[in-house]
């Protein structure tokens, strides 16, 4: 058969596809208004329609999908559980399903079971009749022997990664044009013996790739980032991949779509980069598209003109946390890429969680709906859900022209002969051209002189592309060097890739001249190809292309290669260039073949060049060499605002030196400007020196004495969030009676941490400033001071009838835990009488909090309890009409006008930011309206306690000198360390903890519908919804 018209006879049968399609479209729209609660449950462009896929009660949890060559759908099931890993691991109970379309009408109405008692399997390929799996330890092929759809064999290819129930693990593989599979994994560590006996471990996340029988393992890319998770590639093997948390939640972002390179260590920066021992090429690589906390997970490269003009080529890509399918238009922008991302599909369903999305062969999209069974580690899910099941939908497109033979499964493929094999190469869709292609491979060497003379010939670059891989593939490299001299750069990019996996030595020549090639992309992969050849004589060649180019890519190919040849002499050499560009890069690949290559005197004239591109590229890689402090000192006597995160990055090296600290004494010493000191102590702050030298607190003491204003409260600050000691002197002073309302409190704070309590009747005083001037910020630190108090009865007592009433309703439950475990018949009773006489404060309690705070031996008190407590639940159950109320009242409102309110009287910049403005003690804002509906934005501003975002949870910890509401930040060395207020920590030793529990409290106070006009909600609720887009931009 002659595959060339294969693609214009695809409409074959036509009449009797619109009939069919007719019959389909009328049964799914008849139970489309039950399956998916109607259209509006969610959004798709203009032109296109989502239908159920699988017929109901084949499916519970799908997690993941892949197609084996004839149409059949492998679906990687969860078993609905959240039980933890070592659970996972004793009793294994994912599976496989195999789903079968019997009768041709687009939904799946058959199922077998593939494979059970999985210890969750993350997705698969289906190659040469068997299906790659990846099940945290082992990399598994399955193989259905008598096509019954039940796997008979299963081998371990590899073992040794580290499972975790969260999901943050490894996933795949997925098949890359190379023939290679790659592996997405996570940051959870691994240790692998590799089939030809070599030892892997670490604790870094990486991209892998083997070939298919688990021989060659390698690291393909890594980092410090949490979890990739899938991957998709472009004809010439470029890779692309979601991954999670490239940055800890800042400025609106966490997670990414991302281009993977060989050898490119990518962000976040984590101390596994250096455990590993990662070759870095200067800083961490670059994310392609940035995304908000949404959970990335499936993704696809859409194929073919199905769709019509600009759709081959996307990338679709699920969100788990949006409930969004989303469209990325890539285009290649230097060696690497860039997306213009947009909505395909929204979703209005709390509990539509897209976990992948997947191309059909007539060009339609599969996405997978994983339902409501996951919740471990998922910031925007906190309760499991195992009765909501998942589903799994299509996308057509309504005017698309039917598909004749979509998998080609009216071919005999073992009959065609080669010629038309690679006409079938150009055949729109996925799945005709891979079973050309794995038809072609079996062929064996009789396909080569064919594919070798349709190299040159064949018109379409892609096909082209193809038969460079698939010579690779059938290991004939001899004469493939035509490839090098296509016009496309596509078959070029192939032809580097395929001779330095190979390797192919005698590539050498034909690679160095495509280092001048006019694609940066192509440059990039020759660059890579040759530090993959090992075979030295073309550093200089390389060094030659970062005259030509500052592409980040392109010098992280050079950069890298020039570390696996590791020729010194000509890096030395290098140094002296007269170009930036070379030296740096010189320099950052010396630095990198051994540290013993490079010396003091050398890295000094780069720190000391007129040039700032060296002098950048000489801080970085002496933060390398914590042994050079004297280098780094001369860098800390001026400081600039412009120049102070790159300084704190080479401050929290070198600050743990003796001699450093003596040298940065007499630096502090010697600072007499107070807008110098504030720098300074910004640099102390970032860099959290611990343990923090003696010989610095006097020199901060007399900045609390004598500094300004400003420079005395950020001094405190320092000291407070440090928790630095052996201050007591200097705090005593700031203490006074007389001192602000704001400095005195903090300042107690600090000494309250050494014992100090003050005299009654200071705190007396300071019970009435609660009252008289305590607001926001400083009310918070004025009640977590009194927890600190160890208050007696009396005090106590003076609390809950002078203070608590004259309290707007906001305060009072952060009040309330002060009373805790010490609440006597009498105190009791005058408690209850206030909280009884406040209907308002109601739903701004929570039940546990009052059942704890009256849990004593309370004689005659035991009514009024139970009274309050119903009156709180019957408060919680009116909660969502009151809600749904003032949501109905809210008026058209302005963003700049709610920017105002945000930052003025709402006072949320204390604790949040939006674009890096403001406090990061709460959860960063700046994409929140892109990720929650205004009905959840609402009920987070006035009801904070009714639901937390994963991260920032509020628990109690109780010791017994005391307890602490907070933030869990960190726990380190023996120590947790809980943010109780914005930039206001606590370290307590795990050894003195009795007790930590979740709090059904909220750091973030409530009642804003009291303290704020219908207006000011109405304008802070247009500003949140306008984020990330800003002023201006409502949706």
């Amino acid at each position: 058969m002659n595959f060339r018209g294969y693609g214009n006879r695809l409409i074959a049968g036509a009449v009797l596809g619109i009939l069919l399609l007719a019959v389909y479209l009328f049964l799914t729209l008849v139970s489309e208004e039950a399956s998916l609660q109607g259209e509006k449950a969610f959004i798709l462009p203009e032109g296109f329609e989502m239908t159920e896929a699988v017929l109901p009660g084949l499916l519970s949890y799908p997690m993941f999908a892949s197609f084996d060559d004839s149409g059949n759908l492998f679906v990687f099931e969860s078993s609905g559980h959240t039980d933890g890993t070592q659970e996972i691991l004793d009793r294994p109970d994912f599976r496989i399903l195999l789903l079968r379309d019997l009768d041709g009408d687009g939904v799946f109405d058959h199922r077998t079971v593939y494979a059970d008692s999985l210890p969750f399997p993350m997705g698969g390929t289906f190659f040469q009749g068997s299906l790659y799996v990846t099940a945290v330890p082992d990399l598994l092929n399955f193989t259905d022997t008598d096509g019954d759809g039940v796997a008979e064999e299963k081998e371990i290819l590899l073992s040794g990664w580290k499972l975790n129930h969260n999901a943050a693990i490894l996933s795949g593989p997925f098949m890359g044009p190379d023939g290679w599979l790659y592996m997405a994994d996570a940051r959870r560590g691994f240790d692998i013996t590799t089939n030809e006996g070599k030892q892997l471990s670490g604790k870094g996340a990486r991209i892998w790739r083997c070939l298919p029988d688990g021989s060659r393992l390698e690291s393909f890319a890594g980092g410090g980032f949490d979890n990739a998770v899938e991957l998709a590639f472009t004809p010439s093997g470029e890779v692309f991949g979601t991954m999670t948390y490239f940055v800890d939640p800042q400025g609106g972002y966490r997670d990414a779509l991302m281009h993977w390179v060989e050898g490119g260590v990518f962000p976040k920066p984590n101390p596994v980069i250096e455990e590993d021992g990662l070759v870095l090429t200067g800083d961490l690589m670059p994310v392609m598209s940035k995304m908000a906390r949404v959970s990335p997970s499936g993704l696809v490269r859409y194929e073919g003109d199905f769709w019509g003009e600009g759709f081959e080529g996307n990338l679709f890509h699920a969100q788990f946390n949006t409930g969004r399918i989303v469209r990325s238009v890539v285009e290649e922008t230097g060696a690497s890429f860039a997306s213009n991302d947009t909505y395909f599909l929204e979703s209005k369903a709390a509990d539509f969680h897209p976990t992948d999305v997947l191309q059909d062969g007539d060009g339609s999209l599969l996405v997978v709906n994983t339902g409501g069974w996951f919740i471990a580690g998922c910031p925007l899910s906190r309760t499991a859900k195992p009765d909501i099941q998942g589903s799994i939908f299509r996308i057509r497109k309504k005017a698309a022209r039917p598909v004749a033979d979509p998998y080609g499964n009216e071919q005999a493929w073992d009959q065609l002969a080669i010629p038309s094999l690679v006409d079938a190469l150009s055949v729109p869709g996925p799945f005709i051209r891979k079973r050309a292609q794995e038809a072609i491979l079996q062929q064996g060497i009789a396909a080569v002189p064919h594919l070798l003379a349709r190299l040159t010939a064949y018109p379409d670059a892609e096909v082209r592309t193809q038969l460079v891989f698939l010579l690779y593939r059938l290991g004939v490299l001899e004469g493939l060097e035509v490839a090098a001299k296509d016009p496309s750069d596509s078959v070029r990019a192939a032809y580097a890739r395929v001779v330095g996996l190979a390797p192919w030595t005698s590539a050498q020549a034909t690679l160095v001249g495509l280092l001048e090639d006019a694609s940066l992309s192509v440059v990039r992969q020759a660059a890579t190809a040759l530090g993959r050849l090992g075979k030295e004589g073309v550093s200089a060649a390389l060094l030659s292309v970062l005259e030509r180019s500052e592409d980040r890519y392109v010098r992280h190919a050079v950069i890298f290669s020039l570390w696996q040849l590791g020729e010194v002499p000509v890096l030395r050499e290098a140094l002296r260039h007269a170009q930036a560009g070379v030296r740096t890069g010189a320099l950052i690949a010396l630095e990198q073949v051994t540290h013993a290559a490079l010396t003091q005197p050398e890295l000094l004239a780069f720190l000391t060049s007129e040039a700032e591109e060296d002098r950048k590229a000489g801080r970085w890689v002496l933060g390398r060499h914590l042994d050079w402090s004297a280098l780094a000192l001369p860098l800390f006597r001026q400081v600039t605002t412009e120049g102070l995160t790159e300084l704190q990055g080479l401050f929290r090296v070198f600050s743990g030196q003796e001699v450093f600290q003596r040298g940065f004494e007499q630096v502090l010493t010697a600072s007499k400007e107070d807008e110098l000191r504030e720098l300074y102590l910004e640099l102390l702050q970032g860099a959290s020196v611990r343990p923090f030298p003696e010989r610095w607190k006097p020199i901060l003491g007399q900045w609390m004495q004598t500094g300004s204003q400003a420079l005395r409260s950020q001094t405190l600050d320092f000291v407070l969030t440090g928790s630095l000691t052996g201050m007591e002197a200097y705090l005593l002073d700031m203490a006074d009676p007389t001192s602000p309302f704001s400095l005195r409190v903090r300042a107690l704070q600090a000494l309250a941490r050494e014992g100090y309590r003050p005299p009654a009747e200071e705190l007396r005083d300071l019970m009435d400033g609660l009252v008289q001037e305590a607001e926001g910020k400083e009310m918070t630190q004025a009640i977590q001071l009194l927890g600190r108090m160890e208050l007696d009865d009396a005090s106590l007592l003076y609390l809950s009838e002078a203070i608590l009433p004259r309290l707007e309703d906001r305060y009072v439950p952060y009040m309330l835990p002060l009373f805790e475990g010490q609440v006597s018949e009498q105190l009791g009773g005058s408690l209850l009488a206030f909280l009884v006489s406040k209907p308002t404060l109601m739903d701004k309690l929570s039940e546990d909090q009052v059942a704890q705070l009256f849990s004593g031996e309370l004689p005659g008190l035991e009514d009024q309890v139970a009274g309050l407590l119903s009156q709180i639940r019957r408060q919680r159950e009116e909660r969502l009409a009151r809600l749904h109320d003032l949501e109905e009242r809210l008026i058209p409102g302005d963003v700049l006008a709610g920017r105002n309110v945000f930052y003025g009287e709402a006072g949320c910049g204390d604790c949040h930011a939006v674009s890096g403005e403001g406090a990061v003690f709460g959860p960063d804002l700046s994409n929140i309206g892109e990720i929650r509906s205004r009905h959840d934005l609402l009920e987070a501003v006035v009801y904070p306690s009714a639901s937390f975002a994963r991260e920032y949870e509020s628990v109690e910890v109780r010791t017994a000198s005391g307890a602490w509401l907070g933030i869990i930040k960190e726990k380190d060395a023996g120590e947790l360390v809980l943010e109780i207020g914005p930039g206001v920590f606590r370290r307590i030793a795990e050894e003195s903890i009795l007790e930590i529990r979740e709090s059904e409290q909220s750091l973030m106070p409530a009642g804003w519908e009291e303290r704020l006009t219908l207006g000011q909600i109405s304008d802070l609720m247009a500003f949140l919804q306008s984020l990330p887009d800003g002023i201006g931009a409502v949706r």
